[in-house]
């Protein structure tokens, strides 16, 4: 019997009371994984692989091949995806499992999953989600989902997660877009109180900056503007340069920590980043490629800021 390899593209649809469809739907990938996890073990019996695995082990097992198995990004599929990535969690599954995970990135890149997208996941899961429950009512997420759209929302996540919480970011453009909303939520609170803003409990202004992160955000028609909105600025465009060698195509290009991220999201299940060393393969064809790339991207540079007659 053949595994189903097949991911599942969950149901797109507008959630407005979705707990008992996410299990059912949960449950049904569940056998589906528990099927391909057996046919997996058969057909490594057949081959002499003679290990036993505990039942913690095969568990482990049946739950990132469900993980696998859910497709896609829009609610539905998040919903299903955080319930699989909580159930690891919570069982500590990630360590009995045979790959010995020592974490969810080793995981994802062991399984072929992007990194980013569960981290995300669970942001959204742990936080965001909860949050927009609280402050707006029992039908917000699927209401916020419809209202902002998929790229808005992902756009959002790690400075909403950040107001919320109310940690620091490492990221210049959180702390700028966080800042940004502080002084909205600040001026606002000192036109309805006499209190200085300072006095406000810490947990309560969070949730104000949050509250005005998401309003900034719904009065933004698309993720451009709400970028600008936040953080007074947009991401520039990626600079690519190409070489053709043997009917290929070699593509070079510098990003910035921000030009990445907005790679990454745009082109989400159709990209691989992987951090190569000048002694590593992979560029079958191209004599030291590494050698040329900063002779390459200078002469684009010279290129693009000389005189249209010097072209």
């Amino acid at each position: 019997m053949e595994p189903t390899n097949t991911a599942i593209q969950a149901q797109d649809t507008r959630l407005v009371s979705y707990t008992s469809a996410i299990e059912a739907v949960g449950d049904s990938i569940t056998a589906k994984a528990q099927l391909n996890v057996r046919t997996q073990l058969e057909a490594m019996r057949a081959q002499g692989d003679d290990r036993e695995f505990g039942q913690l082990e095969i568990e482990a097992m049946e739950q990132v091949e469900a993980l696998k198995l859910v497709g896609g990004l829009d609610l539905y599929s998040i919903l299903l995806r955080y319930k699989f990535l909580c159930n690891i969690r919570d069982h500590n599954l990630l360590n009995v499992h045979p790959g010995r995970y020592e974490g969810l990135k080793q995981m994802a890149e062991d399984q072929g999953i992007s990194i980013s997208e569960l981290h995300d996941i669970m942001k959204l899961g742990d936080v965001i989600f909860p949050f927009m429950t609280r402050e707006y009512g029992e039908n917000a997420v699927a209401d916020m989902w419809e209202d902002l759209g998929k790229a808005r929302i992902r756009e959002l996540v790690a400075t909403l997660s950040a107001a919320i919480n109310g940690t620091p970011s490492q990221s210049a453009n959180v702390r700028v877009a966080i800042n940004a909303a502080t002084q909205v939520a600040a001026t606002q609170h000192a036109v309805e109180s006499t209190l200085d803003w300072e006095s406000v409990e810490p947990a309560e202004r969070n949730r104000r900056i949050a509250r005005e992160i998401v309003e900034i955000a719904r009065r933004a028609p698309n993720v451009r503007e709400m970028r600008h909105a936040l953080r007074g600025t947009t991401t520039e465009n990626i600079l690519f340069i190409t070489k053709e060698v043997d009917g290929r195509s070699v593509i070079l290009a510098e990003l910035s920590a921000d030009q990445k991220t907005m790679l990454t999201r745009l082109m989400t299940d159709r990209i691989d980043f992987q951090s190569v060393g000048q002694t590593d393969g992979g560029f079958d064809g191209v004599d030291n490629v590494f050698l040329t790339v900063n002779a390459m991207l200078e002469r684009a540079r010279v290129r693009l800021n000389a005189p249209a007659e010097n072209e």
